[in-house]
Order: C-alpha cells, then sequence, then structure tokens
C-alpha cells in the first residue's frame, strides 16, 4: 500500500494506491471517513483488481478548503482518473462518495464500468452539525469511544478510522467546519442524475438505515434491466462495517455477474 498526492485546483489531494495488476476500482468514502476504510476490502481481493481509494478533499491527508461543491468534487474524481492514467474504472462509493459516484458515471458515463452505491439514494436531507460540538482532540482511544458512545454514536470504528496522533493526543482527521457546507450541498434531489446512469449498478441497503429508506431504494432500481438492490439484514448506514463478509462477498458476485471474472 501506498500514500501517493495529486493536485487538482490548488488542493492537494492523497490518496491510498493497494496494487495489483487487474482493473481498477475507485472507492470514495462518505462524509467523516477517509481512504483507509477500504483495506478491509482490498486485502480480500488481492492483486485481482488494482484499489485505488481517494481522501476526498476536506478528509484524511488531502487539503482542507473552502469549495465543497459538487462540481469539485467530481473534477477532483477525474483529475485522479488523469493521475492514475486510466480510461475506466469501477467505482464504490458510500454515503457522499456513493453520489459523487453516481454523478460522475451520469456526467463521464464512458470512463465508469460498473458502480456499486453503498446505502445512499438521491433525496437527501441530512446535517453535520453535531460534529461542531464535539472536542479538537482526545487523550486516549478508550476516551474517544466512550465519548461516541455517549453521544448515541453506535459504529464507533467508523470514526475511529480518521484518528491520527499528533503532540501526543488523538485528532480527527477532517474539515467539520467546512463539511457543514458540504453536507448542504448535498442535501437535494439527485434524480436526474441518477437517471443518467448508463452502465451496471449495484444499490446496497442497510435494512437499518436511516439514511436511505426501502421505497426509495426499490424505485431507483424497479424496471431497470442495468441496476440491482440488494438489502442486508441487521445493517445499518455503513455496511462494510455491520457485516463485511457479506458485503464483500456481494461486491465479489457483482463483478463476476457484470464481466469481471475472478480468475
Amino acid at each position: 500500500m501506498n500514500r501517493k498526492y495529486y493536485h487538482n485546483r490548488n488542493c492537494r489531494l492523497s490518496y491510498l494506491d493497494f496494487g495489483g495488476t487487474g482493473e481498477t476500482i475507485i472507492a470514495l468514502h462518505g462524509h467523516l471517513g477517509c481512504a483507509s476504510m477500504y483495506a478491509r476490502l482490498e486485502k480480500e481481493i488481492p492483486d485481482l483488481y488494482r484499489v485505488v481509494a481517494l481522501d476526498q478533499r476536506g478528509h484524511g491527508f488531502s487539503d482542507w478548503g473552502n469549495d465543497y461543491t459538487r462540481e469539485a468534487y467530481l473534477s477532483d474524481i477525474l483529475a485522479l482518473y488523469q493521475e492514475l492514467k486510466i480510461n475506466k474504472a469501477i467505482i464504490i462509493g458510500h454515503s457522499l462518495g456513493g453520489v459523487n459516484a453516481y454523478q460522475f458515471a451520469a456526467k463521464y458515463p464512458e470512463l465508469v464500468s460498473d458502480l456499486i452505491i453503498e446505502d445512499i439514494g438521491t433525496v437527501i436531507d441530512n446535517d453535520l452539525s453535531y460534529t461542531l460540538k464535539w472536542p479538537s482532540s482526545f487523550s486516549s482511544l478508550r476516551l474517544f469511544r466512550d465519548f461516541l458512545t455517549e453521544q448515541g454514536i453506535k459504529n464507533c470504528l467508523y470514526f475511529m478510522e480518521s484518528l491520527i496522533r499528533k503532540n501526543g493526543r488523538w485528532q480527527l482527521q477532517f474539515d467539520s467546519k467546512g463539511l457543514q457546507k458540504s453536507q448542504q450541498n448535498l442535501n437535494g434531489n439527485w434524480s436526474a442524475d441518477w437517471n443518467k446512469i448508463q452502465c451496471n449498478t449495484l444499490l446496497m441497503r442497510g435494512k437499518n438505515s436511516d439514511t436511505l429508506s426501502a421505497d426509495q431504494a426499490q424505485l431507483l432500481t424497479r424496471g431497470k434491466d442495468n441496476m440491482a438492490l440488494i438489502e442486508f439484514d441487521n445493517c445499518g448506514h455503513t455496511i462494510r462495517d455491520d457485516n463485511f463478509e457479506e458485503f464483500k462477498n456481494t461486491v465479489l458476485d457483482f463483478l463476476i455477474i457484470t464481466g469481471h471474472p475472478i480468475e
């Protein structure tokens, strides 16, 4: 695994290149996440694909900035294609990354072979303001976990992925203030973009999700030959954390079905 950097619009962006000699998979995390969240998936499919996970702007080791528009996120993905010197890729996206993935596929259909969207739809109305009240750092991982538990957050692992140690304390590596604007820009109805998708698309939904309703998920995929919906029992918004084995197997099965055989 190599951490690498590239520039787009005066923003330095970081990505993890896990290697592999096969077709490229670009992985896009959700708000408050980071590229390393896809390390476990890559470990399960070594050398079968070239997995590249992006720290999206305002996250991880990428620059924080003032531009969190929809267009800026898509431009970062396009610049990543140019950095990797690839003409086509499979894209996996969760939450924010899922919207970025399908909007990119709608705008650049020739660049995306297949899409895997984890628990996000087209009608979005979420709020990240709760993170503004969080302490800026913690003296131990245990105290951070206890804090998240007190906040009613069940998936502590998701946030712990973004922790880095600085000056003896643990700090979250994302732009809490800037991402409020990012979420506001993400809110809306993006059905027009979804309807432009041409490639084979797998929509994953956790049955306990508070982000993507069953009705919306079914509406998005019903009657579309290039789209499939799979729902996961006992899973919430982050399926790969709640049931990684089923998540992994579903991803691999989809790639086989859509013509990306695992040899």
